[in-house]
């Protein structure tokens, strides 16, 4: 992934995704309009999940090449959950059926799209796979915008727009890059 590789730039191209990452993350900063001071847990704790979501698609579009997706979304799922689940004594929210219900539904689906993400990084360049990464985020603004009516603003519009151009900037990039089978 760009991020993670920036320091190894030697080509016109790896600038070229670095400004496309580098407008990306602006548009992600419009869209989700994080208020308040820049020194704050939460945004400590955002960057950090950024970070080792970048870590983690570089580790599994590596395992990828000696391993099944299976396997490999298998022991993802597991550190992840087991990670997760660490602060579960310290809560004291019950959860009801329906709830738990919910629950299993989304952890079906994130399941699911894990599979799909890995299958993508086994079969296709991190250049071509990781842009739609960033587009969980216009997703969100749409669904927030369908199911509870939050009208996106002009910030929300234009973060859209950076997102996406960056994407294409990207993808065009890694496809010019690919070799022809005869």
């Amino acid at each position: 992934m760009v991020e993670i590789k920036f320091c190894g730039m030697t080509r016109a191209e790896d600038a070229r995704e670095a400004a496309a990452a580098g407008a990306r993350y602006v548009g992600v900063v419009f869209v989700v309009k994080p208020s308040g001071g820049v020194i704050q847990t939460a945004a400590f704790i955002g960057l950090a999940a950024g970070v080792l979501g970048a870590l983690a698609q570089v580790t599994i579009r590596r395992l990828t090449r000696s391993e099944p997706v299976t396997r490999v979304v298998f022991y993802f799922s597991l550190v992840s959950t087991v990670c997760s689940a660490i602060p579960f004594p310290w809560t004291t929210v019950s959860i009801r059926f329906t709830e738990l219900l919910i629950l299993a539904g989304v952890g079906f689906l994130a399941a699911l799209a894990q599979i799909l993400l890995t299958a993508g990084y086994a079969s296709g360049s991190a250049g071509s796979v990781g842009p739609f990464i960033y587009s969980s985020v216009v997703c969100a603004g749409l669904l927030d915008w369908l199911f509870w009516h939050h009208t996106p603003d002009g910030a929300s519009v234009m973060g859209t727009v950076l997102i996406c151009l960056g994407g294409i900037v990207v993808m065009r990039a890694s496809t010019r890059n690919v070799p022809v089978r005869p």
